[in-house]
Order: structure tokens, then C-alpha cells, then sequence
């Protein structure tokens, strides 16, 4: 299964007889895997698709040693149809959203766009990688949405809010979501 820690995963498959190993997962970590982090090519690739909606995702094979690269791989997710209405709606009635995802900043900044929200997305790792060292309540504030974020930077921005006196609604779709 997929680990939004490592954020890959693998599986050991039989075909014709032969055995390997493949993986999955967000490119910079199949990258790395590969020995191939800082490719230029691969990074041009992924933040080009990333403009336009798509999350992409990054295989590789291993047959008797070394990782190789194999390819990308586009996903595009659109939102519903009755998102930008329905955020139009809430913030109407009083209600502040962000948007918060593990998705690159700038697949978050193109469906902010077409839903409606602002374009002051922030990368959670910037946010949150002093240890709690500063106040982080200004930024989030500020923020429109974040992106990179890990399920501990989730529970983070609700416990930030709610510590400020802020009533704090969340939602989202997998089991990463529920600390927050």
C-alpha cells in the first residue's frame, strides 16, 4: 500500500518467469530512489503538468541491483462541478476556507483558481519546519491553502486556529485526514 510518509510504494511482481521490483510514487522520491534526485528534465516535466492540474506519479523497476527510471505518469482530478458555487456560498455566510493538500504548490494554486479560493497557497514545510519555534497563526491566517502537507501539518493548522478562539470545520477523503 501507498505510505504518505515515504510517500511510494512497491510490489515485487512475477512475469514471464522473471522477478523485479517495482515502485510508485511522488517523482522526487522515485527519483531519488534511482539516484536521478536533481534531473532537471524530470522536475521541468512534473512542475509543467503540475500548471495544468496534474499530479503526477513516478515508476521505477528494479530487476538485480540499481533502481531505473521508467516514466511519469499525468493524474488529473478535477473538482466537482458545484465547488466554486458551493464555496461561494460558505464564504457568503461568513465561513473562511483553505484549501490544504498533499498535493505541489502548483497543482494547489490551478484548482484554487478554478474553485474560486485565493492564490496565496504556502508550501507546509515552510510554515512548519522551526519546531514550533515561531507563531505560526499569521501565516496561516494569510494563507489561502497549503500544499506538501503531511497529515501532522493538518492537525497543526486546526490546533493553531483553534488555540487563536477560531471554530474549525475539516474535511477530507482518506484515513490520512483524521488526526486533524
Amino acid at each position: 500500500p501507498f505510505d504518505p510518509v515515504s510517500k511510494r510504494t512497491e510490489a515485487e511482481v512475477e512475469a514471464g518467469g522473471k522477478h523485479f521490483r517495482v515502485a510508485k510514487g511522488a517523482p522526487q522520491v522515485i527519483s531519488a530512489l534511482c539516484g536521478t534526485a536533481s534531473d532537471p528534465a524530470v522536475t521541468a516535466a512534473v512542475d509543467r503538468l503540475a500548471m495544468k492540474g496534474y499530479r503526477t506519479l513516478a515508476v521505477a523497476r528494479q530487476d538485480n541491483g540499481a533502481w531505473r527510471f521508467i516514466g511519469l505518469v499525468p493524474l488529473f482530478d478535477p473538482p466537482r462541478e458545484d465547488s466554486a458555487a458551493t464555496l461561494r456560498e460558505a464564504q457568503q455566510m461568513g465561513v473562511g476556507i483553505k484549501m490544504v493538500t498533499g498535493d505541489h504548490e502548483a497543482i494547489a494554486r490551478e484548482i484554487s483558481g478554478q474553485i474560486g479560493l485565493g492564490q496565496n497557497i504556502l508550501v507546509a514545510e515552510n510554515v512548519f519546519d522551526d519546531d514550533g519555534k515561531r507563531n505560526r497563526l499569521p501565516a496561516i491566517l494569510a494563507a489561502d491553502g497549503f500544499a506538501r502537507v503531511f497529515p501532522e501539518h493538518k492537525f497543526e493548522i486546526v490546533k493553531t486556529l483553534q488555540d487563536a478562539g477560531h471554530i474549525v470545520g475539516m474535511t477530507g477523503d482518506g484515513v490520512n485526514d483524521a488526526p486533524a
